[in-house]
Order: C-alpha cells, then sequence, then structure tokens
C-alpha cells in the first residue's frame, strides 16, 4: 500500500451521525445521507464526500460515524431538519488510497495503522477521526472504480495507542 503524510484543511461539512462500530454504523449513516441527497435532487452537487470515524472508547463503546458532505453555498442548513454542521478538523494525516469497493476498507484502515505505527516520530492522534475521502459517488461510479482515500489523523506523542484504533 501507498502511503503519504498529508495536511487535510478544516472544513465546515454538513453531516448525518450513526453510533456504532464503523463497518456497521457507516452503511447506516450513509443509506440516510443518499436517501437525503436522492429526495433534495442534489446528486452531482457535491465533489466529495467524507466519512469521519471517531473512536469514543477503546472497546468499541459509543463509537460513532459522521456521513458528511460539504455543502454547496446555495444550500441553507437551516431548511434540513435531518442534517447537522460540524466544523471537520483539519491537521497532519497518514493518507493511502484505496480502489475499489467500500466493503474493503476496514482492512484498509488497519493496514494503514500498521504501516505508520512503526514511524517513532508520528503517534495516532485520538483527539481527531479517521477521516474517509469519497472521491467519486458509487451511482455513478463502477464498483472496481471508486477511489477512497483513508487519513488517519497522526501528530508528535499522542497518548492512546495504535491498536485501539485498528478494531
Amino acid at each position: 500500500m501507498t502511503s503519504s503524510l498529508v495536511y487535510l484543511r478544516p472544513a465546515t461539512v454538513a453531516f448525518i451521525r450513526v453510533a456504532g462500530a464503523r463497518d456497521v454504523a457507516a452503511d447506516l449513516a450513509w443509506a440516510q445521507m443518499n436517501a437525503w441527497i436522492d429526495a433534495t435532487g442534489l446528486r452531482g452537487e457535491f465533489e466529495r464526500g467524507y466519512g469521519l470515524m471517531q473512536v469514543d472508547h477503546p472497546d468499541g463503546r459509543g463509537d460513532h460515524y459522521d456521513a458528511c458532505v460539504e455543502l454547496p453555498p446555495h444550500i441553507e442548513i437551516s431548511r434540513h431538519r435531518n442534517l447537522k454542521l460540524q466544523k471537520m478538523p483539519g491537521g497532519a494525516f497518514a493518507r493511502a488510497r484505496h480502489n475499489g469497493s467500500h466493503d474493503g476498507l476496514n482492512s484498509v484502515i488497519g493496514d494503514l495503522v500498521e504501516k505508520w505505527q512503526s514511524a517513532a516520530s508520528l503517534q495516532y492522534d485520538p483527539q481527531r477521526p479517521t477521516i474517509e475521502i469519497y472521491l467519486n459517488d458509487p451511482i455513478d461510479v463502477a464498483t472496481e472504480r471508486l477511489r477512497t482515500d483513508i487519513c488517519l489523523p497522526v501528530g508528535a506523542g499522542a497518548s492512546r495507542q495504535w491498536r485501539d484504533h485498528a478494531a
């Protein structure tokens, strides 16, 4: 797997949150977000989607996943009660590109953790979520052509173990 260190800029995103482990919560959150996108006729208005996975507890209790989109300037959030706004955190991230089905993202995250845990100067930063950047829409693109960047938050001297995040 090819990976690199990148800086992501903070961004304001609209999101739908679902509590639980990534494999279940992501599917539910994106089902709700896609239903909202289709119901409002906004499919095609977004350049990319973002998945934010926050590990709230090392044992998996209370984790949550946010399905997010950057809203075009002409969309007013106050008109859509299902969505909330948040600031997607920026900073340093270890990034890897995944090509293909979104079903394989858990293993990509685990591989990225394995690769970057050996970097002596960087550690997993538990204060920020792992970010998935969906570079194309699965409605418009064949599964084998999907592209997703997995961005693992890193920093100097974080206190939590990498293994806690990989689960």
